[in-house]
């Protein structure tokens, strides 16, 4: 599954930020798009809230 996200910043290599579809460039800077496999992606989904976390697709 695919998920776009918002990297930290342009190494892309810490997501802080995740979205259901493409959000536009000027209001979100380093964006990317990334599958539930992804190491980083499991990063931000074990390091989010309790709370965020229904709402976040689970890591595979």
């Amino acid at each position: 599954m695919t998920i776009y996200v918002q990297f930290s910043d342009e190494t892309e290599s810490a997501i802080n930020g995740a979205f259901s579809d493409p959000q536009p460039e000027q209001e979100n800077f380093y964006q990317g798009a990334v599958e539930t496999n992804d190491p980083r992606y499991k990063t931000f989904y074990d390091n989010a809230l309790a709370a965020d976390k229904p709402y976040l697709p689970t890591p595979t």
